[in-house]
């Protein structure tokens, strides 16, 4: 008889034996459990002793009709069953499998991260992992409380200061372009210096962007921050399509990150001329917080927004 300790003492129990345990319970066969389990005979056969030493009980016997399990394995099989299921799904957590998770990824972005990285990384990612879902939010004052909460997993944020707590991977710098319709009058002077051409623009009505500051939207007003003078903003929302529309068909212009602009120039319309200006130069960058750093979910997503801009470089 064993001692209570060497059946109690799970810490004793050498768990590389549990896949071969339960490919014994299954087949009743230590030579197909072997095989199963990828274990030469030998092998096996050092397996089930040790089994049948650490349990007390041979778990298969002869009979006419071959070998059977004993009615302790018979117990044991339901349990085994689980306790593998539970040890799969405990290191499927530190794995993360694209092609079969469904895994709900959160972030935050502002209109202009939506049209100058999500529309062609979207469908890579529905490709790659065709189960998984995207949730995205408005970027808000809240986001990066948020993030740390970790009610979201990442946001796509400019280059303002973060807290210490916090990740980023800057995904590419842009700057900023005046775009109009075809035919508009400015275009006669898109040659002259960027500052002076701005000059000349603040003369039209214009479209600006909102977006979310701290505490309430502001106006990306890239008159005011370049100290001159300033056009009439007759037209100021938070959506970068609904501007493109406005500038199309009507005599607005609008200042705005050239990314954003060289989207609208898809449309046949629209005419983008970028403004060589370093003080309008500014960096993109995905953020994330210290408690989503390891996630191996979070990991192969960042991964991809990473690839995705280097693509576009090389491009």
């Amino acid at each position: 008889m064993h001692e209570l300790d060497d059946l109690t003492d799970a810490a004793r129990f050498d768990l590389n034996l549990l896949p071969f345990l339960g490919a014994v319970l299954e087949c009743a066969s230590i030579t197909r459990a072997g095989e199963q389990s990828g274990m030469s005979q030998p092998a096996a056969s050092r397996a089930m002793a040790k089994l049948r030493k650490r349990f007390g009980d041979p778990f298969l016997v002869r009979t006419g009709r071959g070998y059977v399990l004993t009615p302790l394995a018979l117990q044991l099989a339901p349990l085994v069953r689980t306790a593998l299921q539970s040890t799969a799904a405990l290191f499927e957590l530190a794995h993360f499998e694209p092609s079969s998770s469904s895994h709900v990824f959160r972030m935050a972005s502002t209109d202009y991260g939506m049209l100058a990285i999500l529309g062609d990384l979207l469908p890579r990612i529905g490709l790659l992992a065709p189960h998984a879902s995207l949730r995205i939010d408005p970027w808000s004052g809240e986001t990066l409380a948020r993030l740390e909460r970790g009610d979201l997993d990442c946001a796509l944020y400019a280059d303002d200061e973060l807290p210490d707590d916090f990740h980023y991977r800057t995904l590419f710098s842009d700057g900023y372009g005046l775009i109009c319709r075809r035919g508009h009058p400015i275009l006669a002077q898109a040659a002259l210096p960027a500052l002076e051409l701005l000059r000349q623009a603040a003369t039209h009505p214009h479209f600006a962007v909102r977006y979310p500051g701290k505490g309430a939207y502001v106006t990306d007003n890239v008159y005011e921050r370049l100290d001159l003078p300033q056009p009439q903003l007759s037209v100021e929302l938070p959506y970068f399509h609904a501007g493109s529309a406005a500038v199309e068909a009507s005599d607005l212009l609008a200042v705005v990150p050239l990314r954003a602009a060289r989207a609208w120039s898809t449309k046949r319309q629209i005419v983008v001329v970028p403004l060589e200006l370093a003080a309008l130069q500014f960096e993109y960058r995905l953020i994330w917080h210290a408690r989503a750093h390891r996630d191996p979910a979070f990991m192969w997503l960042r991964a991809h927004f990473i690839h995705a801009e280097a693509r576009a470089r090389r491009a």
